[in-house]
């Protein structure tokens, strides 16, 4: 499992912030080109995925298709689990079908049997995202921006453009657990509280 510690940001230039992450003493670089990243999350007819969250529930799984750019071809399903700021991630591929299609989709995702009961897709984001990663290759950090999102409730299609958007920064450090004590070095460089952050979990609760 790994650590992922998020900081939700905002009033400071995206620059300045990439200027702050090359600063931290570990040296970081550019891990990739800037990609988009986007989301299509799935819940529970009840939302028991989005009240774990918001209730604080310790050990919790979330399950989304991500893809990057637009390349739809390769989007995965991934099943995010969480045991209070340590997580993990299972892949499982998506045969070819048109995920625009949310119906389908919602068919072909439960046939694939990784939930205990039915899910839906219920939530669209989409955001950019700047790697990085420190020369020992023990830490991650990325920088999320230009989040724009919708309620995918009652559409049969994925929406060609969300409607709402968040001009918030989202940082997010990434680390294998027994890495944690190391850490302190690039956790007292962002002058910022680390919180429980969810693009999910905010995102409905602003629809």
């Amino acid at each position: 499992m790994r650590y992922e510690r998020k900081y939700r940001v905002s009033g400071i230039a995206l620059e300045e912030w990439e200027y702050l992450v090359k600063q931290v003493p570990v040296f970081f670089r550019k891990a990739y080109p800037v990609r988009a990243v986007r989301n299509i999350y799935f819940d529970t007819i009840a939302y028991d995925f989005l009240y774990q969250n918001i209730d604080g529930i310790q050990q919790r799984s979330k399950f989304r298709v991500r893809w990057y750019d637009d390349k739809m071809h390769k989007a995965k399903l991934e099943q995010k689990g969480k045991d209070g700021f340590l997580g993990f991630k299972n892949n499982f591929n998506i045969k070819n079908i048109d995920i625009q299609d949310l119906n389908a989709l919602k068919q072909h995702v439960n046939d694939m049997q990784v939930a205990q009961e039915l899910i839906f897709p219920v939530y669209y984001n989409r955001y950019r995202r700047k790697y990085f990663e420190s020369i020992d290759k023990k830490f991650r950090v990325t920088l999320d921006f230009d989040q724009q999102y919708d309620s995918l409730e009652g559409k049969p299609h994925l929406p060609t453009h969300p409607l709402y958007r968040d001009e918030a920064i989202i940082i997010e450090v990434k680390y294998d657990e027994q890495y944690d004590r190391e850490a302190l070095q690039i956790i007292d460089y962002i002058p910022s509280r680390n919180t429980k952050n969810s693009k999910y979990v905010n995102g409905m609760w602003s629809l």
